[in-house]
């Protein structure tokens, strides 16, 4: 039980990371006026590929950073490994579907898979909890 208590709260705090990080992007790094309307995939995965590195570096940072948050937040109410591995494999997964839905970037799509995982172990050991 304490297991999916901490899976749901660390997801809970990943989703969050990730929001807050995709905010600050947008408003630092805006995207052009012209925005095609919301459900138009071609057009928001040309808007993907014209965004500033920045903005998508902070993108990846983010899921980086829910990875590890979550992970953690996961670790520390299960009080094992398990948790925060099942956080990370759940990033990775919106990762993925994110896309293959939008086009993005090559370096994004291998790191946005990569980090997470990384991160997912950093959370582990810095949880100190058992596997």
């Amino acid at each position: 039980m304490r297991i999916m208590t901490g899976v749901i709260i660390g997801l809970i705090f990943a989703i969050l990371c990730v929001m807050l990080m995709e905010i600050g992007a947008h408003h630092l790094f805006p995207l052009a006026e012209s925005t095609p309307p919301a459900g138009e995939a071609a057009g928001v995965a040309e808007l993907t590929m014209r965004m500033r590195v920045e903005g998508l570096l902070m993108v990846v940072g983010g899921w980086a950073l829910a990875a590890f948050v979550g992970g953690y937040i996961a670790n520390f109410i299960a009080g094992r490994g398990l948790a925060g591995w099942i956080v990370a494999g759940l990033v990775v997964l919106a990762v993925l579907v994110t896309i293959s839905a939008i086009p993005h970037p090559v370096w994004m799509a291998a790191s946005g898979v990569t980090l997470p995982l990384i991160a997912g172990w950093l959370a582990r050991r810095a949880a100190h909890v058992p596997l």
